[in-house]
């Protein structure tokens, strides 16, 4: 692990953060939103994603997942193993230069050791939601309760420890511009 995190530090600048930056903007207003849309019949464009859920049941689960059938369910499946795939990683590349550059490079001591890898954690998350999904997807209409249920709290997990992430880096930067004040 202090590898990885020595890798961070090491190409963390101004130039990584905003090449990151500017691929994750790509992923959140491009690749997420069109790859999918762009599969399927108009018809089919306004379903509702399950990643994007907040807190949801089997039954909800059950039903949104009814709504995907033929094309809608193939690029469903094609868009969490291949856009929403490539996805994490970029975050995961993004946060890490934030937290380098937060903790690390701004001399501010890192709360925990690795701290810049914390986003690895949503990572984990990310993937297994993903999983899950693909694995609904591909059983229903068998019984998906167990599925639904741990995918809802991975999602949560995912959610609570993105937040977590941004408030730590508020903090860090926040914290970081009172020690340059005094």
């Amino acid at each position: 692990m202090k590898n990885i995190s020595d890798f961070f530090v090491r190409i963390s600048n101004w130039k990584t953060l905003l090449l990151f930056f500017i691929i994750y903007l790509c992923f959140n207003l491009y690749f997420l939103p069109k790859v999918f849309k762009g599969m399927v019949p108009e018809e089919d464009k306004n379903l509702p994603i399950l990643d994007l859920q907040f807190g949801y049941n089997p039954e909800r689960v059950k039903e949104i997942v009814s709504m995907y059938t033929g094309e809608a369910k193939e690029a469903y499946i094609f868009n969490c193993a291949v856009v929403d795939g490539l996805y994490p990683v970029v975050y995961m590349f993004f946060f890490a230069i934030i937290f380098s550059l937060v903790f690390y490079k701004w001399k501010i001591n890192p709360w925990f050791k690795y701290m810049n890898l914390f986003s690895f954690i949503i990572l984990v998350f990310d993937y297994l939601e993903n999983y899950h999904i693909v694995k609904m997807l591909k059983t229903y209409p068998e019984n998906i309760d167990n599925l639904a249920v741990n995918c809802s709290a991975i999602t949560l997990l995912k959610w609570v420890f993105a937040g977590i992430a941004l408030l730590m880096i508020l903090v860090g930067i926040l914290q970081n511009l009172l020690r340059k004040s005094n």
